[in-house]
């Protein structure tokens, strides 16, 4: 479960963080033409997803429906992922979704309600 030094270091990691060039030009480029953001093997943690999330417009949220996590630092995922309206696909690891169920029910049934999410057991990654 998440502990009050789980959310000390979330928010710490937010507030520390900025944004790297690449991350951004994808957030840019965002648009109901390009709904894809990717995320893989990038070492963000829960607090950087957060911001990363909270940086995009409104109409980019609608528009974001493809969202890869792999190979990350994540402890669980934020509850602000549930402002990306239009969110179909999610990719991320078995250790954040077990967390995620633990920690959020209410986030866990939305993930259950997307259209697709994978979970990648990256134990299995050499």
């Amino acid at each position: 479960s998440l502990t009050s030094r789980n959310l000390k270091t979330i928010h710490i990691e937010y507030f520390a963080y900025t944004i790297p060039p690449d991350i951004l030009t994808q957030l840019e480029t965002i648009n109901d033409n390009n709904g894809t953001l990717d995320l893989n093997n990038k070492a963000i943690t829960t607090g950087q997803l957060l911001k990363i999330i909270n940086h995009l417009t409104d109409p980019q949220k609608t528009q974001l429906d493809s969202l890869l996590l792999n190979n990350n630092n994540l402890i669980i995922l934020p509850q602000s992922i549930t402002t990306l309206t239009s969110l179909s696909y999610i990719r991320f690891s078995k250790d954040v979704a077990k967390n995620t169920a633990q920690v959020d029910p209410d986030l866990d049934t939305f993930l259950i309600e997307l259209m697709e999410v994978e979970i990648i057991d990256e134990s299995q990654n050499n």
